[in-house]
């Protein structure tokens, strides 16, 4: 925690990029902000699951479509059982379960949504410091963020490995992936090849394992670097994200894209919350900003992305 404090005294003690303070009370400011000519936008992104939504893929708390509901009505009143790395070492079938009804849903093909391909935008525009992700779909991948810009908190299920303590190997995610929507992975839960004894998963980051060294490693720059921070779709009620915010200097804006109101997001004087559905949010902004034929031209170009793209789950490769 000591890194933490130290890290905010170092941002808030940082001289100031210029002597104007611009206030937010609309959108219309956060474009300004982003398009000014006499200060480049250092932009730091949180993205939660209210920006995967578009996409098919449901968030955890919604009441009645949320992931904990749905292990509700299951009858798996536990929910956070499921995401226990101990209780998947000995009862993965519940994990897989879940998995499989999920993916199956989105027909086993993801894509990214209006929010991912902003992010994309503002990457390409050398304008995006980091894009920390809550998300674990991988569609901030699949939208061609760089990798070295994009901090995905809680794992990925773009990759894969053996759960077994002291082994770890990796697993074709791919692979993975298909036995889930198949359902092959309830019925028979893959297991390592290397130690015949772990059941693998994907690198989903699970209760009781290890968040990624790389989210302390970037904050340590991140936070003094940016100068504007847009947070889209999050409650911001899960570590290590919903710390960012609280660790910005007071100096930078935070400004909020979401249904309802997230963490302390409103507190400070440069904050902002534009009360409306994230995908909403960013179209207005987009055309405000004048960038969406860039925007357009990004989503609707595959070829840009022939590296990226998924291979359609129930597919061979």
């Amino acid at each position: 925690m000591w890194v933490a404090n130290f890290w905010q005294w170092v941002c808030q003690s940082a001289p100031r990029a210029d002597g104007r303070r611009q206030s937010f009370t609309q959108l219309e400011d956060v474009a300004t902000a982003l398009t000014r000519r006499d200060r480049t936008p250092r932009v730091l992104v949180i993205l939660g699951a209210g920006v995967s939504t578009a996409a098919g893929i449901p968030d955890f708390r919604s009441p009645t479509t949320g992931l904990y509901a749905r292990l509700e009505t299951k009858g798996q009143l536990d929910a956070s059982r499921v995401f226990d790395i101990d209780y998947f070492r000995t009862q993965p079938q519940a994990f897989y379960s879940l998995a499989h009804e999920l993916l199956r849903e989105t027909g086993g093909c993801l894509q990214p949504t209006r929010a991912h391909w902003f992010v994309r935008c503002l990457a390409e525009r050398g304008y995006l410091v980091r894009c920390y992700t809550q998300n674990v779909d991988g569609l901030e991948r699949l939208a061609g963020i760089p990798e070295s810009l994009l901090v995905e908190a809680h794992g990925t299920m773009q990759r894969a490995h053996c759960t077994a303590p002291g082994c770890g190997a990796a697993y074709d995610a791919k692979l993975l992936l298909r036995q889930v929507v198949s359902g092959e992975a309830v019925a028979a839960p893959p297991r390592c090849s290397r130690c015949q004894a772990g059941y693998v998963k994907l690198a989903i980051i699970f209760f009781g394992e290890k968040l990624p060294w790389r989210v302390f490693r970037s904050l340590m720059t991140d936070l003094w670097r940016c100068n504007l921070c847009l947070i889209m779709g999050t409650s911001l009620t899960v570590a290590p994200v919903r710390w960012i915010p609280e660790q910005l200097p007071k100096r930078t804006p935070r400004i909020l894209l979401n249904r309802s109101p997230s963490g302390s997001i409103g507190r400070r004087p440069l904050d902002l919350w534009i009360a409306d559905d994230a995908q909403h949010s960013v179209e207005r902004l987009v055309d405000l900003c004048g960038w969406r034929e860039q925007m357009d031209t990004l989503a609707a170009s595959p070829a840009s992305l022939s590296d990226l793209l998924p291979v359609r789950f129930g597919e061979r490769s």
